[in-house]
């Protein structure tokens, strides 16, 4: 349905990035997820409507991205690309990629959660709505420490929104992972679950699977264990009691 391709975007332009930059190559990688994104994308709005913000919202950020690259390479190659790389535009430039990321994630959540609502995949809703509040954290955490001034406040500020960002992407993948594996087009429910073509979204899914089957079981021995001290306990009234008539 395009959720392998969204997933093996989002990889590559959020998390291996960061890889990418401290090699001096700012925004190569960001551009080549973003376009494998828009694909996955595009044949999501064919099934439903709601992902075309997140769809259209990635052509902006491709620009910067693009924009970005220009900048490294400049720099890497020495060459001249005028008032394009002063840091005024640079700023402008690096506040309108933040708005448009928060943008991206909260549609492409948006967009999740009304695709499982309409399949009637409660968890997977539950978990876009929840994800969607640590981008919100962390938007605001990114805004605050913006404003702020030099200090230790804003040491911590910095800790938090790492950890928060590192948090709600990771859990965006694992999402995303999730959707590809649970959520097919109308009239394929029957059939058997197909592998994706992306061999690291199949571990994903494989360990979840594993891990889901795991805590089922373990509630179960729980459960049982539970069950079983309770009986005992009644067993044993019965014994005191049937004592005392005697």
């Amino acid at each position: 349905m395009g959720f392998g391709y969204v997933f093996i975007g989002y990889l590559t332009a959020f998390l291996l990035e960061n890889t990418v930059k401290g090699l001096g190559v700012n925004g190569a990688a960001a551009l080549i997820g973003y376009m494998a994104m828009f694909l996955g994308l595009l044949t999501l709005s064919l099934y439903h409507s709601d992902f075309k913000v997140a769809k259209w919202s990635l052509i902006p950020m491709m620009i910067i991205s693009a924009y970005k690259l220009l900048i490294s390479l400049s720099e890497l190659l020495t060459f001249e690309i005028g008032m394009l790389a002063h840091e005024t535009v640079r700023t402008y430039v690096d506040w309108g990629e933040f708005f448009l990321v928060m943008l991206f994630q909260i549609a492409l959540l948006y967009g999740i959660r009304m695709i499982s609502e309409s399949v009637g995949l409660k968890l997977i809703t539950i978990k876009a709505t929840r994800n969607s509040l640590f981008v919100a954290l962390y938007a605001v955490a990114y805004v605050i420490s913006k404003l702020m001034t030099e200090g230790d406040a804003v040491k911590y500020l910095a800790l938090s929104m790492t950890v928060l960002q590192l948090v709600y992407m990771v859990l965006n993948l694992l999402l995303i992972a999730n959707c590809a594996k649970d959520i097919c087009p109308a009239g394929e429910e029957d059939q058997p679950i197909k592998r994706s073509r992306f061999a690291l979204i199949n571990k994903i899914g494989d360990a979840y699977e594993r891990n889901q089957q795991r805590a089922v079981e373990n509630t179960m021995r729980e459960a049982e264990e539970k069950l079983r001290k309770r009986q005992e306990a009644r067993n044993k009234k019965k014994i005191q009691h049937h004592k005392r008539k005697k």
